[in-house]
């Protein structure tokens, strides 16, 4: 028997498997071998498979032991085929919950045909095997000297980079399942997946612009310590979407989306792209459109590198010549960001500069994420900030989002990331201000604008009901502008209050006792504040601490909260 091949022995325990590979030939030595190695992740607090937590508990005693591989010298992937071809003879039920970081070896043997990746298996095959068996961690490599083993590549070539990111977007490729165990196992890993010649590329980059005359704004941000942003341009009514379902992809219809179904996000403000689409046009300027594609604009910005760690690539300023936003994965893509770095100053040179390069960082369909996620949110106006604060919690409160789903949309959150900040973006065209206590529109003839008060009123369709919030003393205010093809579209939406954008009223079932519950945004400062029924105090329900709001703040409140009206309509079952 060979004693330096890899030994996989099927072993058998209360009418249960797992599977042990050793380089050790006896399976007595090899059973020794995994205890002390679970002692050890214990020791360093790792978590244990099911499988783990029994042998270290030692409440595993063997009933049979089987050999699967019995010495033959074979590859990794005949091996990891060996494996799984045993495992699936058996039901999930029979399988306890273990590791067996092979699968990634199925990659091995495959062809690059065009922009394609061709391999022996399907993702749906992957995909069946996963669901089948869920309880089993199949891995992914935690460093990069791993990573470079399985893809049998040395550390500094080009092929290894261009293999590295092939097989990344291979995963993130067709199914939601694949790209959320990746971006699990990305999310949980100490180690980054950018290669150790990326990282430094990256690294050299922004430091040749610390003492640039760049604005520090468009690549850094000081407050999260993140160095490199993606900038994700779109509409004031898309960004109230994706902010609460926490996705950006193709159903937002934005023009961010290649014909390749590749997500794409610009590395800076102040693009081409951004100058022909943004803002409100002026039609008594001669201009026979009122809108560009996104009228109030609004930039949503993450980090860079954590978007490169999560499959995204850099892709080649010389795309971005071409007519049609197409590209070839092999030949347009900056695998090792050597491109980056050697052009950083251009990529970020003044947007009517001759010499502006247009890099881009691409993801492949989707991007998912949490709130914590986005470093900033920016918009041109106060105004602006505010009607999308209100559009926000009108829209969210429309949905049927589950509880644990609205707890992860922290609103409170989300106003401390959204800033003022009109240098970001172009000033020629018409944007929503503040003007004498009353909304108005910059550079917009006032023939163009449509306004419309009602009190306020929402509708919240449900699986068996139909609620109807209406609040009588809340005015709601909507603005809309016509299109060059004469449709009106909103470009604003405000309360009457404006700083008082959400109202809720709670009775107890056990006490009786009823509550007010506000969100405010209350001297540039978004706050949640309650107010028990026939008393005259409001509490701040982060600190606990009294509000002193002015007595005729005070009497609005109270007109506002007294006229809430909830409604339940049954829905007629057929």
């Amino acid at each position: 028997m060979n004693e330096k091949a890899t030994q996989i022995y099927r072993v058998e325990f209360n009418g249960k498997y797992f599977w042990l590979s050793s380089l050790i030939g006896e399976f007595t030595k090899a059973f020794k071998m995994q205890i002390s190695l679970i002692s050890r992740y214990e020791q360093q607090g790792k978590d244990l498979t099911e499988i783990q937590g029994l042998i270290a508990a030692g409440k595993v005693k063997v009933d049979q032991v089987h050999f699967i591989n019995v010495g033959a010298d074979i590859c990794q992937m005949k091996l990891a085929q060996m494996l799984i071809d045993d495992m699936k003879k058996f039901d999930s039920s029979q399988i306890y919950g273990q590791k067996i970081p092979l699968l990634m070896f199925y990659l091995k043997n495959y062809q690059i045909v065009g922009d394609e990746i061709k391999s022996d298996f399907s993702v749906n095959e992957l995909l069946q095997l996963m669901n089948d068996y869920c309880q089993v961690d199949f891995g992914y490599p935690n460093n990069e000297t791993e990573y470079q083993h399985l893809l049998g590549a040395s550390e500094n070539s080009n092929e290894y980079f261009k293999q590295r990111s092939l097989v990344l977007n291979y995963w993130l490729k067709d199914d939601h399942y694949l790209r959320i165990i990746l971006q699990n196992a990305i999310n949980h890993s100490n180690s980054s997946v950018l290669s150790q010649q990326a990282r430094s590329n990256y690294k050299k980059a922004y430091y040749q612009l610390e003492n640039s005359e760049v604005n520090s704004l468009w690549y850094e941000d000081i407050e999260s310590r993140t160095t490199g942003l993606t900038w994700y341009l779109t509409s004031a009514d898309q960004a109230i979407k994706i902010l609460s379902n926490f996705r950006i992809g193709s159903e937002d219809q934005n023009r961010n989306m290649s014909e390749d179904h590749h997500l794409t996000f610009s590395l800076r403000p102040k693009t081409p792209e951004q100058y022909q689409n943004e803002g409100i046009l002026n039609k008594a300027a001669g201009n026979c459109n009122s809108f560009a594609p996104v009228p109030v604009p609004v930039f949503i910005c993450f980090s860079l590198k954590r978007i490169l760690e999560r499959g995204g690539l850099l892709i080649n300023s010389e795309l971005n010549n071409k007519e049609e936003m197409s590209f070839n994965l092999q030949e347009d893509v900056d695998w090792d960001l050597f491109s980056f770095n050697k052009n950083i100053r251009s990529i970020y040179a003044d947007h009517d500069s001759t010499n502006l390069m247009q890099t881009k960082c691409i993801i492949k369909d989707y991007l998912e994420f949490i709130a914590k996620d986005i470093i900033k949110i920016y918009v041109r106006t106060e105004a602006e900030k505010v009607s999308l604060l209100t559009a926000l919690i009108e829209y969210q409160a429309k949905q049927s989002f589950s509880k644990k789903h609205l707890q992860l949309i922290d609103l409170s959150q989300y106003a401390a990331r959204i800033q003022v900040e009109p240098d970001l973006f172009f000033g020629d065209r018409g944007k929503v201000i503040y003007g004498d206590n009353r909304i108005e529109f910059s550079e917009i003839g006032k023939t163009n604008i449509q306004s419309h008060d009602e009190p306020f009123s929402i509708v919240k369709e449900m699986k068996t009901v139909s609620k109807m919030i209406t609040i009588g003393g809340l005015m709601r205010q909507e603005f809309k502008l016509e299109d060059s093809k004469g449709n009106l579209k909103t470009v604003a939406v405000y309360h009457k209050p404006d700083w008082i954008l959400k109202v809720v009223k709670w009775a107890s079932a056990f006490t009786g006792e009823v509550r007010y519950y506000l969100d405010l945004y209350y001297h540039s400062e978004f706050l949640s504040v309650y107010r028990i029924e026939g008393e005259n105090e409001w509490i701040n329900n982060q600190d606990k601490t009294r509000m002193n709001f002015t007595e005729d703040e005070q009497r609005i409140l109270k007109k506002v909260e007294e006229s809430f009206k909830l409604e339940t309509v049954r829905k007629n079952r057929r």
